[in-house]
């Protein structure tokens, strides 16, 4: 299954604005697929990896 922006945000509870940021901050993986400058998606697998790592980061941060 293939997620939008859209859809990662929502499951976040971000904004799309703050997943572009993160995205190009290098803490959340650029998306698998291109199809277009505004056609981006990622797989789902892809997408519960960058949510744990991003977990574990808040995890150290506030030990």
């Amino acid at each position: 299954m293939l997620m939008s922006r859209i859809d990662i945000s929502r499951d976040m509870s971000i904004s799309t604005r703050n997943l572009d940021r993160l995205v190009a901050d290098g803490r959340f993986p650029p998306a698998d697929v291109v199809l277009g400058r505004r056609c981006l998606r990622w797989r789902a697998e892809t997408v519960r990896v960058a949510i744990d790592r991003l977990a574990d980061e808040g995890r150290k941060a506030a030990a």
